[in-house]
């Protein structure tokens, strides 16, 4: 399992730092953190419930919070819940 989180640091580092040498010397708008956060769930999210093709109880148990503060996040991410 190490090398699996290893691995998302590094794929993460590097988009992260690509991101940035994008923008050359221009700074990123204002709120970056909230905007990468809110894509990352995003996509944790729905790449978890197509897993466990959709089963919100086990998808909240692997994603680690109960299966309300699941059923919140989807509506608030706007996350389809089936294929």
């Amino acid at each position: 399992m190490a090398g699996i989180e290893e691995s998302l640091h590094v794929i993460l580092d590097k988009q992260i730092g690509r991101f940035f040498a994008a923008h050359h010397d221009l700074q990123p708008e204002s709120g970056l953190y909230h905007r990468i956060v809110n894509e990352v769930e995003r996509v944790l999210i729905m790449h978890t419930l197509k897993a466990v093709n959709y089963n919100k109880t086990k998808a909240a148990k692997i994603l680690g919070f109960n299966r309300n503060t699941l059923y919140k996040k989807i509506q608030e991410l706007n996350i389809p819940c089936s294929e």
